[in-house]
């Protein structure tokens, strides 16, 4: 996700498939919102990677019945009152994801702690929640919610 985030803030204009054994709730659902122009699973019938670069080709995006019917579902899980989160709140639950640290998070940033620790509170009322474990466990849920909001 990171390369295609960068490919499209470069403004790159280059279709882009991607090719996944598998794929994270949202990491599914920004690659969606990133608009990526297609996407399959490896595990799938060789047809429809054949399929998708056709279409990709020919200017349209396709996607992995699989993968399409997980997104739809996501999408619908979450169309009710769910929080839309700003692209530095995304980032900073990524990390704690990840199992960082404050100190390791506002170096990763190049910020103070204490800026890092103002966004996490902040965040923790935005999602109702009491603390950073809390945070890292359901981080797959909140990601995926605050794409389907965008």
């Amino acid at each position: 996700m990171d390369v295609i985030r960068k490919l499209k803030s470069d403004r790159m204009t280059s279709r882009l498939v991607i090719l996944t054994a598998a794929i994270d709730d949202s990491s599914l659902m920004e690659a969606r919102s990133l608009r990526v122009n297609g996407m399959v699973l490896k595990n799938s019938d060789p047809a429809y990677l054949l399929e998708c670069l056709e279409a990709v080709a020919a200017g349209r995006t396709w996607m992995d019945p699989e993968l399409q019917a997980r997104a739809d579902q996501l999408a619908e899980s979450f169309s009710g009152d769910g929080v839309a989160l700003a692209p530095r709140e995304r980032q900073l639950i990524r990390y704690v994801r990840r199992g960082l640290r404050n100190r390791e998070i506002a170096k990763e940033l190049g910020v103070t702690e204490g800026t890092v620790k103002v966004y996490l509170h902040a965040i923790f009322e935005k999602l109702g929640i009491k603390n950073r474990t809390e945070l890292a466990i359901r981080a797959d849920e909140f990601l995926a919610e605050s794409f389907s909001k965008r």
